[in-house]
């Protein structure tokens, strides 16, 4: 038997498993339901009516999309304006699932799953990405970030960033002592016309906005 010693806004990603979510309101004290659900998922009114019958107060956010992008910024937008939060990652498919966990663990966010009836809590680290980049390399994601047109070169993003070569060549690339964004996979690298052209990643641009 679990003890509880608190109540929780339980965070749900829902699309397509909503008794998951019942579920876990029947074990976990549920102090609130923030739903998180594309904008073309028909279960949402009927979810919302059904926790208000429950007298759970609910709030649910609207994405374009499930996608990462989508659900780490409402995830990281959460986040900042609620407490004692936890992620139930069960209450849609598995690409959904998948997104819930990833978006749980870069937050640092508790996160349970529901099998066969049964809750099952994860291992979810709690960390920043943000201590394992020195500033400069967080220059470059907002700045590659702020400017959908940059950069076609390495000298454009040098002029942007107001670095040398070498260096910026060293924060991208890293070194035998030090990792790099590409090899952090924050960004990708393409050569054409003998230029190197550098995007950012999803997740380099979600870190650039501060979305983890």
């Amino acid at each position: 038997m679990i003890f509880w010693d608190m109540s929780y806004n339980i965070v749900a990603v829902l699309d397509g498993n909503p008794e998951a979510l019942y579920e876990g309101i029947r074990e976990i004290p549920t102090r609130k339901v923030t739903l998180i659900t594309p904008e073309d998922n028909t279960e949402k009114d009927q979810v919302r009516s059904q926790l208000e019958q429950f007298k759970i107060p609910t709030t649910v956010h609207i994405i374009p999309s499930l996608t990462f992008e989508s659900v780490f910024e409402t995830v990281a937008k959460i986040r900042r304006q609620e407490t004692d939060l936890i992620i139930n990652v069960s209450t849609a498919g598995k690409l959904g699932s998948c997104i819930a966990v990833s978006a749980a663990f870069v937050n640092g966010v508790k996160a349970f799953g529901v099998v066969n009836g049964e809750i099952q809590f994860l291992p979810v680290l709690q960390f920043s990405y943000y201590n394992l980049l020195q500033e400069r390399k967080l220059d470059i994601l907002r700045t590659l970030d702020q400017d959908p047109t940059c950069c076609n070169s390495l000298e454009e993003l040098r002029q942007k960033t107001d670095m040398s070569l070498p260096l910026l060549s060293y924060h991208i690339n890293g070194n035998a002592s030090s990792d790099g964004l590409k090899t952090m996979e924050l960004v990708s690298t393409e050569k054409g016309d003998g230029k190197i052209q550098v995007t950012l990643t999803t997740l380099g641009r979600l870190l650039a906005r501060g979305c983890v």
